[in-house]
């Protein structure tokens, strides 16, 4: 049917031509386009290949058999997924055989685990400039990050992939924004929220041959309930609904694919694998790509990448050379040893079962009571002569000890693990200043796993802030929670943070990170008198723990820090209603900076002062007010304080900067009273060999 214009009344309306029809897409040749610019409908068989292709290579060089027995050895698993290490084992024709795991292997890998993850992380963001405006942002930002941390599951993600990464040679972890997740909007919908992810190397598919800071793309399985990705992805299409709650795995029957050593398929489950195309804009692919797959050929989504990079961030803390996208597994090393460690143990075992019970020998003739034997022993009759004796049938040799002490030692040599790290020190090691170099020289040995691991945890935090910056436009709040602060809620959106680069972490001496060194570091200060309260101690030898000694000092220096943050901002003065009995000044206060007595006026002064060594910030009036006026209300208050009040507090006394601390003297001006004192001490001083006087000639 034709379309009329519009014409004056009257008039025959003139009929519109046709439009021509759009031309067809000239077809694409599969041979000759790069896989991930295919069109939609030929993407999956793509897709498809390179999983194969993957799975397979792993599977002929014996890479998947490898992850697979390092994961049963950590857990000490069997074939078919029994725990081993939690009964013995009967084996051989008869089942004479007993079968002990004592895993060793376990407790070294956990100790390199807890090493490098114990202490949280000091979360450092860095502004793009030195302006007021970005290093305001700063104390923002590390308050989110503390928030995703400890309350949204990064620590434990973190941790996870070292685990898997000591397992497997490599592991990754995946941040994205999933919509699906997050509080609530005005309009009932979720905001969206950052998803984290930890994911060994058989989750991950990637080109094998390049390594991951070089890599493209990278697909992705995880497990999602087909219910929920019915309802997220087909809400309203009863059709669409049904197929895809009835979709099967492209994979499913094929054992390898499916876990490392439990299968999916041979149990009912509701969870089907989805695959996830992530790829960075590249010549051939000038967009980017983001491609949801799930069962055979069904797309749930495709688009440009929507972030300006992968944000999969792969730890590896040993190259594994010319083996492409390989990482070195610190348990590979191990389990030779363990196995050899099993099997004797077995044996002493197998062996104190079948001949640990002594028997009695016993000469023709002797009458013996039951009463006087115990169940379990023989009796074995031999011709007289010979007086009753016992019959010792089981013994091990020195040589087998010797052995067995080798093999543990090599265990722990081979990762640099030693006794005292496992709680068995030698004796000649008493004084914790020794035990305390022991154990950091084992965590010195592991600082290519540590460093692997800080920046892992440097990319995931700046991971998350590049992500808000993208998607959070909406104010929305975290709650904060520290161990000496009240829980409390903080509002926060992309501009808030739009000026934060990259994120650094702080990382410390290695003998912080062990409990016999922090116990030696509390006495040291306790010894110095850098201890005031004698429970702070007790309360480091009872948790391994330095924070209650080391807590009030840098929750002071945090205070000065988040003042000075708040200055960096230019905050309005707002007058007290005073004035300055010298100058006749009238007396202004930075809002949201109360000076209360308690505060360390030398520390604060000092500190916000350092405020205006920034260029940056003295080219600001707003801030260079805000600077002053705040640290000459300190000094007014630090100048009216009780000099009995300041000295109870550990606090210098005003006027008396540099002086013994002491009582203040009794009536008087006390500043007048310490300079009366200084000079006594002079002319105490004075009297030496070459001091004049009226008692001998002068020289």
């Amino acid at each position: 049917m034709l379309d009329y214009e519009e014409t004056p009344e009257g008039e025959e309306p003139a009929p519109l031509e046709e439009p021509e029809p759009p031309p067809e897409p000239e077809p694409v040749d599969p041979d000759k386009t790069y896989w991930a610019a295919l069109p939609v409908d030929l993407l999956p068989a793509a897709i498809e290949d390179r999983i194969r292709e993957f799975y397979s290579s792993h599977t002929r060089t014996g890479v998947l058999d490898l992850w697979r027995a390092a994961h049963q050895a950590f857990y000490s698993l069997s074939e078919s997924g029994t725990h081993e290490a939690s009964k013995l084992i009967e084996f051989g024709p008869e089942g004479e055989m007993l079968g002990v795991r004592s895993n060793q292997l376990r407790s070294i890998i956990r100790y390199i685990l807890t090493s490098a993850t114990a202490d949280r992380p000091a979360f450092s963001p860095k502004a793009t400039n030195a302006s007021a405006a970005a290093m305001a942002q700063v104390s923002t930002a590390r308050t989110l990050l503390d928030y995703y941390h400890k309350k949204k599951g990064l620590e434990q993600a973190l941790i996870s992939v070292a685990l898997r990464c000591l397992l497997y040679g490599k592991a990754y972890l995946w941040e994205t924004w999933d919509t699906s997740v997050g509080p609530r909007g005005p309009d009932g919908k979720r905001l969206g929220d950052v998803a984290i992810k930890a994911l060994s190397p058989i989750d991950v598919v990637c080109d094998m041959d390049r390594p991951s800071e070089e890599a493209d793309w990278f697909i992705i399985r995880v497990w999602r309930n087909k219910y929920d990705q019915a309802a997220q992805y087909a809400a309203g299409d009863e059709d669409r609904y049904n197929d895809l709650i009835e979709v099967a795995d492209m994979f499913e029957g094929e054992r390898t694919l499916s876990s490392l050593t439990f299968d999916r398929t041979v149990r009912k489950t509701d969870d089907v694998a989805q695959w996830h195309l992530l790829h960075a804009p590249t010549p051939a692919c000038p967009e980017g790509r983001y491609t949801i797959m799930t069962g055979k050929e069904d797309i749930l989504f495709d688009g440009p990448l929507p972030f300006d990079e992968l944000h999969v961030y792969d730890m590896t803390p040993e190259e594994f050379l010319e083996a492409g996208s390989l990482g070195y597994g610190a348990v590979w090393e191990l389990m030779g040893l363990q196995q050899v460690y099993d099997g004797m143990l077995s044996t002493a075992v197998t062996n104190f079962d079948a001949m640990g019970t002594n028997d009695i020998l016993l000469p023709d003739g002797t009458n013996v009571g039951y009463e006087e034997l115990r169940e379990g022993l023989n009796i074995i009759r031999h011709p007289p002569g010979q007086p009753p004796a016992v019959l010792e049938k089981f013994q091990l040799a020195d040589a087998f000890f010797k052995l067995f002490t080798a093999v543990r030692e090599n265990m722990q040599l081979s990762t640099g693990v030693n006794n005292v790290v496992r709680g068995d020190p030698e004796s000649s090691l008493k004084s914790g200043s020794a035990l305390a170099l022991i154990q950091a020289q084992a965590v010195h040995f592991q600082s290519g796993f540590q460093g692997a691991y800080v920046r892992l945890e440097e990319n995931a935090a700046t991971g998350i802030i590049q992500i808000l910056k993208r998607y959070a436009e909406v104010p929305r709040l975290a709650a904060i929670a520290g161990a000496y602060e009240s829980d409390a809620l903080k509002a926060f959106k992309a501009e808030d943070i739009n000026q934060i680069d990259r994120v650094d972490i702080e990382v410390g001496n290695p003998i912080f990170r062990t409990v016999a060194g922090k116990f030696d570091i509390a006495t040291q200060l306790l010894e110095r008198g850098l201890i005031k309260d004698v429970n702070a101690y007790y309360q480091v030898l009872e948790t391994g723990r330095l924070e209650p000694v080391t807590d009030p000092a840098r929750r002071g220096a945090m205070r000065v820090r988040d003042e000075n943050e708040l200055r960096m901002r230019g905050p309005a003065l707002t007058p007290t209603g005073k004035f300055d009995p010298i100058t006749g000044m009238p007396l202004n206060e930075v809002q949201g900076c109360p000076v209360v007595i308690t505060q360390d006026p030398h520390a604060h002064i000092a500190g916000h002062a350092s405020v205006l060594d920034s260029a940056d910030a003295l080219a600001n009036p707003a801030v260079v007010n805000a600077v002053t006026e705040h640290i000459l209300e300190h000094l007014r208050v630090w100048q009216s304080a009780d000099p009995n009040l300041m000295q109870l507090l550990g606090f210098p006394v005003f006027g008396m900067v540099g002086a013994e601390a002491g009582p203040p003297p009794k009536g008087g001006d006390p500043a007048k009273g310490a300079n009366d004192q200084k000079s006594a001490e002079a002319s105490e001083k004075a009297t030496g060999d070459n001091a004049p006087g009226d008692a001998r000639p002068a020289k």
